[in-house]
């Protein structure tokens, strides 16, 4: 029996990474989408009149700024292919980084923009992409349009941990890497950990039976590649 794949995302970006791990490895893989995170939007009301381009780290910062403000015709400045994909949904005009937070500062230093920048973004978040442009100049502030609570697995993630299955468990960030960890606790499950950074995998301090490495690039689908080889391997 091939590995649970155990997703602790949101469900909108759980449900499309299962797809496309589905997709990659060609099988049916058992998928359990338990979120160890809601999304709680903020009480923050927007002009579009202060600022000229926005600058987004995660598609939930997307779909919350679509919920403040008109963004239609806005120009984004996102982190990867998927925000930036979220961002085009909902009207933007998006250019990817393809990548992390520095590739984002990259991507704007070469855009060049002359107008206010705004990072429409969660509670917790990394990079120091503010901070950084600030110094290099540029009109830019941030606001934060929702929290990232933390929340317990579902009983069926619990039942699934419980026993000595095994477990394909992809770690999208630091924080989640250690809400995972102080989730599973004693779980005699074999548990493979496929961390999208290296940041990520340090993070993790458990007793998985083991911890990928991580992909060279860290995005969504090298991380997927990463997964459709290891079913693929298990599969053959």
């Amino acid at each position: 029996m091939l590995p649970t794949l155990l997703l602790t995302r949101p469900f909108p970006q759980s449900e499309r990474f299962a797809r496309m791990c589905q997709q990659a490895i060609g099988l049916e893989v058992p998928v359990l989408i338990s979120p160890l995170m809601r999304i709680v939007p903020q009480d923050v009301a927007l002009d579009r009149a202060d600022f000229g381009d926005v600058i987004l780290s995660s598609a939930n910062g997307a779909r919350t700024l679509a919920d403040i403000c008109d963004v239609t015709g806005l120009t984004a400045y996102c982190v990867g292919d998927q925000t930036a994909e979220v961002a085009m949904q909902l009207g933007m005009v998006a250019q990817s980084a393809h990548g992390t937070a520095s590739d984002l500062i990259e991507l704007i230093r070469r855009s060049n923009p002359k107008q206010p920048l705004l990072h429409a973004r969660g509670q917790e978040t990394r990079g120091e992409i503010v901070q950084t442009l600030q110094a290099q100049g540029y009109d830019v502030r941030s606001e934060v349009l929702y929290a990232q609570e933390p929340c317990d697995l579902s009983a069926e993630a619990h039942i699934l941990l419980s026993a000595e299955n095994s477990i394909a468990v992809p770690l999208f960030s630091p924080r989640s890497a250690r809400l995972f960890d102080t989730a599973i606790a004693k779980s005699p499950a074999k548990i493979i950990i496929f961390p999208m950074s290296v940041a990520v995998s340090q993070a993790y301090s458990g007793s998985a039976a083991q911890i990928m490495q991580p992909p060279a690039k860290p995005n969504a689908h090298s991380l997927c590649d990463l997964i459709a080889a290891y079913y693929l391997a298990c599969s053959g």
